[in-house]
């Protein structure tokens, strides 16, 4: 179960997203989208960021102990936390658009939503690290494509597809990057808001789904069951990183909202403990 939220970042974001643990640093880091920001914070630490100047920055990975930076035009960008970017990779075709969410396996594959337009479908890729090759995966989405997971076992892909209202699961061969028999893990009603992002808790395999205009994530078991709703006083709740014993959570203000902000923190990271 999850209680004792408290804030753990006061950071003003329109739209706080990708939060990544590093285990090696011992840090969160995460970036705000429309603002192209990116921050990090250790439990106990200050909150640092900088703005690279590369326009949207849908999601962030770590990369040979540099940030891989997911941003505007499907460009990939690399650089040191406060350095300066380099293009890394591009995925041609896609200048109209940008990356969202994105994740790292742990055998050099990337996968990338391309965001939903209101002229384009989302679709989803596969970036290989070795030859930087983009595999597409899923086009024709009927919404954004958003959160990704991998359960603790490494054999099943969970994926969120916000206007759809709902969650994928995939069979996953980690070694070759490939997903297979898709097939719905949850659906959700569109008055309880979109699924954003996801998370899975690397201790029980449970996952934790971000609701975007809902107020509130919930926590399924692997088999699809409704463990935990847990609300917020904030509508959007954006995504969600496990870190042993803790779950943090980022959150939107977007468009702006200072009395939200004022009154609810919303914009801002937090974090759960967790009970096992």
């Amino acid at each position: 179960m999850l209680h004792d939220c408290e804030l753990f970042a006061d950071c003003r974001c329109e739209v706080a997203e990708s939060p990544r643990w590093n285990e090696a640093e011992q840090r969160l880091y995460w970036v705000d989208i429309p603002q192209g920001t990116v921050y990090r914070k250790s439990r106990r630490g200050g909150l640092e960021s900088f703005r690279p100047g590369v326009g949207k920055i849908g999601a962030l990975a770590f990369h040979g102990g540099k940030l891989l930076l997911f941003a505007a035009q499907c460009r990939i960008w690399q650089c040191g936390f406060g350095g300066r970017p380099e293009l890394f990779a591009e995925l041609p075709g896609k200048a109209h658009t940008r990356f969202n969410d994105v994740l790292a396996d742990q055998n050099g594959h990337i996968f990338c939503g391309v965001a939903w337009t209101d002229s384009t479908p989302g679709e989803l890729w596969r970036f290989s690290l070795d030859g930087k090759i983009f595999t597409q995966v899923e086009g024709d989405l009927a919404g954004m494509p958003n959160g990704m997971a991998i359960s603790p076992d490494r054999k099943s892909f969970y994926f969120a597809v916000s206007e759809e209202h709902t969650v994928y699961l995939y069979n996953f061969d980690e070694t070759k990057g490939v997903l297979s028999e898709k097939r719905i893990f949850a659906t959700f009603p569109p008055e309880n808001g979109n699924p954003d992002g996801i998370a899975v808790d690397p201790a029980t395999g449970n996952l934790a789904v971000a609701f975007w205009n809902g107020s509130r994530f919930e926590i399924y078991t692997p088999r699809g069951g409704l463990k935990q709703t847990v609300p917020f006083p904030i509508a959007k709740i954006t995504s969600a990183e496990f870190s042993m014993d803790r779950l943090f959570v980022t959150t939107g203000n977007h468009p702006w909202n200072e009395d939200d902000w004022q009154k609810n923190r919303s914009g801002n990271i937090f974090m759960l403990k967790i009970d096992k």
